[in-house]
C-alpha cells in the first residue's frame, strides 16, 4: 500500500494494513511523495495491488500551487502579492503548529478575498497486477468490499 499524502495518513495506512493482515494479506505501508511522484511507483510494477485515494481536503501546498502568480497551474491568472506572500509563509513554516497557522491564515485570506478553487479532485486510482483476481472497478470513492486473491 502506498499512501501519497501527509505523514498523518500513515496511521490510516496502518489501520488498513491491520485489516488486510486479518484477511490474510501481507501489506507494506510506504509513504510516497506528493504530486506526480506516485506515478513512478506504479510504473515500477513492484506491487501486487495499488490503491490511492484523493480526498477533498487538499494539501495547502497544492492549493498554493493553483493560486501562486508564477505557477503554471494558476489557470485563473491570479496575480496577487498578498496571496503569494501567504503561500511563501506556508512553504517556509516548520513544525506542525507553524504550518497549521500559516495554512489557516492562507485559507482565511482566500475566503476574505472571495477566491474560490473551482476544481475538486475526488478520484480513486486502483492498479493491480494480472495475477490479482476478482477486482471490480470502483464506481465511486467509497470502498466496496470484495473477495480478491492472488493467482501466482
Amino acid at each position: 500500500l502506498n499512501i501519497v499524502a501527509l505523514r498523518d495518513l500513515i496511521r490510516v495506512g496502518e489501520a488498513y494494513q491491520a485489516y488486510w493482515k486479518e484477511a490474510g494479506f501481507e501489506v507494506t505501508v510506504k509513504p510516497g511523495g506528493r504530486g506526480p511522484k506516485w506515478g513512478r511507483a506504479v510504473f515500477s510494477g513492484k506491487f501486487d495491488f495499488w490503491w490511492h485515494n484523493y480526498q477533498a481536503n487538499n494539501d495547502p501546498s497544492l492549493v498554493g500551487m493553483v493560486f501562486h502568480s508564477k505557477s503554471r497551474a494558476n489557470l485563473m491568472k491570479i496575480n496577487d502579492p498578498e496571496i503569494d506572500a501567504a503561500i511563501a509563509k506556508v512553504k517556509a513554516a516548520r513544525g506542525r503548529a507553524d504550518r497549521h497557522k500559516a495554512s489557516c491564515d492562507f485559507q482565511k485570506l482566500l475566503v476574505k478575498q472571495v477566491r474560490i478553487l473551482p476544481w475538486e479532485q475526488r478520484g480513486v486510482t486502483v492498479v493491480f497486477q494480472p495475477y490479482v483476481k476478482n477486482v471490480i472497478k470502483p464506481l465511486s470513492i467509497f470502498p466496496k468490499y470484495q473477495r480478491i486473491w492472488l493467482d501466482k
